[in-house]
């Protein structure tokens, strides 16, 4: 194709030219990206009449010129940003020897939530588990592609594909070749929606290990400038459904666990001086955040458990007492943290007694669940 071969032959010269500014001039490698490319894809909605449902966009960077430019095809219902949710996407490589036509996920909606480590982790666990759900093209290629990126953007998109066609400047594929390739990957695209929503996210929910790792990282010492996070007042949405849609879990902020530790001063909230160790994670006394009332109770309730007034700080022997200990153990310390809270609750929407609260802690309860 043409507008591939442009690309690849002209972007890094254009780049050189212009001292790596993304200012449009013309050039055929722009003209292929802005125009030819996307109008390529518009043709093909087009004809299966689906142009309507689409935003069909492409970029060579904004300030400075894209270390991996690309052609984005989003479904509206989805997403119109190559930040958020997923889509398919053109990526060519840093070095210009290749591109892939690409499944591909939204890699800094998973940064804003998680840390950059646990993002990429999260988007190749998500693009691992969306592959249970399609049947890949013959010559496609599953998970990881080497972009040969540096940035973390591009790392991102690295993690991030589910499903790509891989084309050497070398050998690039005829118009039908790629217009094939296309459809493919769009049939997987509804598939996937249909089953995930907007989010392959939901596919894979985040495991406790990540969660209080990333709750950790992204708590402020209490000797540093306090975050800048405020929860809005009064009763909040309910969490979206961190699995599939067959699941009751439901998805837990890291960000508002850490204000919830940071709060409590990173001391155990059943009893201040229960001694813990320092945790690698900008050296603060490690204590875990745990939901008071389960997050997995969350379809018995009209607002959202994932609030501060929800969230307890424990260290990691009590937090295990609530989880796995006896109920007779529990009851004390439980009865404490809902007398402590019940205010701060009813504030967020949330009521209940002391007899529910102990029935959901009356067997073994997943660390998952809170």
């Amino acid at each position: 194709m043409q507008a591939l071969h442009d690309v690849l032959q002209n972007y890094l010269s254009t780049k050189f030219k212009l001292n790596g500014k993304a200012e449009i001039v013309g050039t055929l490698d722009q003209n292929s990206i802005l125009r030819g490319l996307p109008e390529f894809f518009r043709r093909i909605l087009k004809t299966h009449n689906r142009l309507e449902e689409f935003v069909v966009e492409g970029s060579i960077g904004a300030g400075n010129m894209a270390e991996v430019p690309w052609v984005g095809v989003f479904n509206r219902k989805i997403t119109t940003s190559a930040q958020n949710g997923f889509y398919i996407v053109l990526l060519f490589s840093k070095d210009m020897s290749s591109c892939y036509l690409t499944l591909n996920q939204g890699v800094t909606a998973f940064e804003r939530e998680y840390t950059n480590k646990i993002a990429l982790q999260k988007m190749k666990a998500s693009g691992e588990q969306a592959l249970r759900f399609i049947t890949p093209g013959p010559s496609a290629i599953l998970g990881l592609i080497n972009l040969k990126a540096s940035g973390h953007l591009g790392k991102g998109y690295e993690r991030g594909a589910v499903e790509s066609y891989y084309y050497s400047a070398e050998s690039l594929p005829t118009p039908a070749i790629f217009e094939a390739d296309f459809l493919t990957l769009l049939n997987h695209y509804d598939t996937l929606f249909s089953i995930a929503g907007v989010t392959l996210q939901s596919l894979a929910p985040v495991t406790e290990q990540q969660y209080q790792q990333a709750v950790l990282e992204k708590a402020v010492p209490v000797t540093k400038k306090k975050s800048s996070y405020k929860e809005p007042a009064g009763a909040l949405p309910v969490p979206q459904s961190s699995s599939n849609k067959s699941s009751n879990s439901y998805q837990r902020n890291p960000t508002v666990a850490a204000n919830a530790l940071d709060k409590a001063g990173f001391k155990c909230e059943i009893s201040p001086s229960h001694k813990t160790f320092v945790s690698n994670a900008k050296s603060l006394p490690y204590v875990e955040a745990h939901h008071l009332i389960p997050i997995s109770m969350q379809g018995k309730f009209a607002a959202s458990l994932d609030v501060l007034a929800n969230v307890v700080a424990l260290c990691p022997m009590c937090h295990k007492l609530l989880h796995h200990g006896r109920t007779a153990d529990k009851k004390i310390h439980l009865i404490q943290l809902l007398n402590d809270r019940r205010q701060g609750l009813k504030e967020k929407g949330i009521t209940l007694d002391e007899v529910t609260l102990l029935s959901y802690y009356s067997g073994e309860l997943l660390e998952e669940d809170a």
